[in-house]
C-alpha cells in the first residue's frame, strides 16, 4: 500500500495538465469535382490517415491554351444532412488578376497564402500542358469569428472565355469542429491529446405577437421565464374545422443588429403531411415533438374544432442544430387554410439562442 501511495504521489508531481482555448477547425468529409474535358483534366489525391490532418492535392492540367480565368466561391452552412442549406459568404473575382496582385482581395489572400506555400500556381495564361497543383490542408485555415460551428459546403467555380465557359467546379462537404487542446506535461516530454467540448443550442423565447382570424381561431400564449428556464403554455381554440391547413415558417437570425437579412429559413408546410410524417420537416419537428409531449395535437385532417392545450413546454428540451450559434432570432408563423390561402393566424416570436454546456442536468 505504501509503495502504491508513493507511486501516485510521484505521478501527481510529474504531470501538469494545461487547458488551452477551444478553436474551430474545418474537417473535410467528402468532395465532388467536375471538369470540362475540353479545357482541363483535374484529379484529387488524399494524403493522411486521419480527418484532422488530411491533405488534399488538387492537380489541374490545361488541355488547351487558357488565356483568362474568372472564379468564385460560396460558403454555405448545412443542417439535417443538407435539408437546410444557406449561403453565408460568397465572392467572385478575376483569378488571373488575383494571382498577379493577391492584395486585391484580402479575404481570399488569407487562405491563398497558406495554400501557395506548398503549391505550384503559375501566372496566366496557361498553355496546353501547364499543370497547377494546390496543396490543401483544411485544418491550417483560420475560421473568422462570424462563422458558426456547424456543417458546411464550400463550392468553387472557375470560368474562362470572359466568364462564359465553366471549366472546373468543386464542392467540399464537412464540419467545423470545436476542439479543446489539453497539453499533458510529463517530465521532459510534451505529448498532446485532444478533447471535444460538448455544447447544445436551445431557444429562449422572450415575447410573442399574435393576431387571430376570429372566424377560425382564438389563441392564448403565456411565457414563464426565469434565469435558467423558459416554459410556455399555449391554448388554440379552433372554432370551425380547418381544411387543407398549411403553415408558413420564416426564420431570421441576428435581428438585433438592426440590419434585417434575407430569411435563413422560409418554408410553407402542409400540416396534414406533418401529422402523418413529422420527419419530413426536421427543423419544425423539433418544436412539434415538444408539443406532442405537452398537449393534444391534432391527429388528422381537417383540423377538428376543439380546444388544443399545451402546458409547460420547455424550450430547453428543444435541441437546435449548431448553425444557430449564439444569436437572437425572429420567427413568423402564419396559418393558412383552403385553396385561397385564407390566413387563420399570424404570429411573430422573438427570442435568443443560448449555448449551454452539456452536463448531467443538461444532456446533449
Amino acid at each position: 500500500m505504501a509503495q502504491i501511495s508513493i507511486l501516485v504521489t510521484l505521478c501527481a508531481c510529474c504531470l501538469i495538465i494545461v487547458r488551452t482555448d477551444a478553436t474551430l477547425y474545418p474537417i473535410i468529409q467528402r468532395y465532388e469535382i467536375r471538369e470540362n474535358k475540353q479545357y482541363v483534366n483535374a484529379t484529387v489525391e488524399e494524403v493522411g490517415d486521419y480527418e484532422f490532418n488530411r491533405t488534399y492535392l488538387l492537380r489541374m492540367e490545361a488541355l488547351r491554351e487558357i488565356r483568362d480565368l474568372k472564379g468564385g466561391f460560396s460558403y454555405s452552412i448545412r443542417a439535417f444532412d443538407g435539408a437546410i442549406q444557406s449561403a453565408l459568404l460568397s465572392r467572385s473575382f478575376d483569378l488571373c488578376e488575383f494571382i498577379r496582385r493577391p492584395n486585391s482581395n484580402r479575404l481570399v489572400k488569407m487562405y491563398y497564402d497558406l495554400t501557395k506555400r506548398n503549391s505550384n500556381v503559375p501566372n496566366c495564361p496557361y498553355l496546353a500542358g501547364y499543370i497547377v497543383t494546390l496543396n490543401i490542408t483544411a485544418t491550417n485555415f483560420p475560421i473568422p469569428g462570424f462563422i458558426p460551428e456547424t456543417d458546411y459546403m464550400i463550392e468553387t467555380k472557375i470560368f474562362t472565355r470572359a466568364g462564359t465557359m465553366l471549366i472546373l467546379e468543386t464542392r467540399w462537404y464537412g464540419s467545423l469542429v470545436n476542439i479543446t487542446f489539453y497539453l499533458v506535461l510529463a517530465l521532459n516530454q510534451v505529448p498532446a491529446t485532444v478533447s471535444l467540448s460538448g455544447y447544445k443550442f436551445t431557444p429562449f423565447v422572450t415575447h410573442v405577437q399574435v393576431t387571430d382570424n376570429p372566424k377560425f381561431l382564438n389563441t392564448t400564449v403565456e411565457i414563464i421565464s426565469t434565469i435558467n428556464e423558459n416554459r410556455m403554455n399555449l391554448d388554440f381554440n379552433v372554432l370551425q374545422p380547418i381544411h387543407n391547413p398549411r403553415m408558413m415558417v420564416v426564420l431570421w437570425l441576428n435581428v438585433g443588429s438592426g440590419a434585417l437579412q434575407a430569411p435563413f429559413y422560409n418554408q410553407t408546410i402542409d400540416i396534414c403531411s406533418l401529422i402523418k410524417n413529422p420527419g419530413t420537416h426536421r427543423l419544425v419537428q423539433i418544436v412539434y415533438r415538444e408539443l406532442r409531449r405537452h398537449g393534444n395535437v391534432p391527429t388528422g385532417c381537417p383540423i377538428a374544432s376543439m380546444l388544443y392545450k399545451f402546458r409547460g413546454i420547455s424550450t430547453s428540451q428543444m435541441r437546435l442544430p449548431a448553425f444557430f450559434t449564439q444569436t437572437d432570432f425572429m420567427v413568423d408563423i402564419i396559418g393558412l387554410t383552403g385553396t385561397g390561402g385564407v390566413r387563420t393566424i399570424e404570429s411573430r416570436w422573438y427570442g435568443e439562442v443560448n449555448r449551454v454546456k452539456c452536463n448531467v442536468a443538461a444532456r446533449c
